[in-house]
């Protein structure tokens, strides 16, 4: 396993706002609304940039711009903890991206959250034992 050097944590696009509505609608006809709306879907980097405009897209792109490694790049999901840009993502995932909060009291986003933080932690050399003599980071309960 690789010691990653940085990594980018990625906040979310909302999966509720009116840009989501409209790749949502069944008749949506533009390019990445079919993409969503087919069993393939569409990279979620791509789909959160459309929902976010620049904002998303200008992070995820300073971040394709600096990481030394494609799995340096995470992006925080309500429902499915830390996933790569790249991640595949159809309608139904949208919907039910939605339909969870990013609230630690919510047990669907903080259950993968933790799980996506503790496989991050040892990705960057703290789990267990020490990292070039330094003791490892408490890593605090979600």
């Amino acid at each position: 396993m690789s010691i990653l050097r940085s990594i980018f944590l990625l906040s979310p696009a909302s999966t509720s706002g009116q840009r989501a509505r409209l790749l949502l609608l069944p008749r949506a006809s533009f390019e990445l609304a079919r993409r969503v709306h087919s069993p393939a879907g569409a990279p979620i980097g791509e789909v959160f940039s459309f929902l976010s405009g620049l904002y998303f897209r200008g992070k995820l792109a300073y971040a394709r711009r600096f990481a030394r490694d494609p799995g340096a790049i995470q992006i925080i999901t309500s429902d499915r903890g830390l996933v790569s840009p790249e991640l595949s993502v159809t309608l139904d995932d949208l919907v039910a991206m939605a339909a969870s909060t990013i609230d630690t009291a919510n047990p669907a986003y903080r259950s993968p959250f933790a799980e996506a933080a503790s496989r991050l932690a040892a990705s960057l050399g703290f789990s267990g034992g020490s990292r070039r003599g330094r003791r490892p980071p408490r890593l605090a309960p979600i």
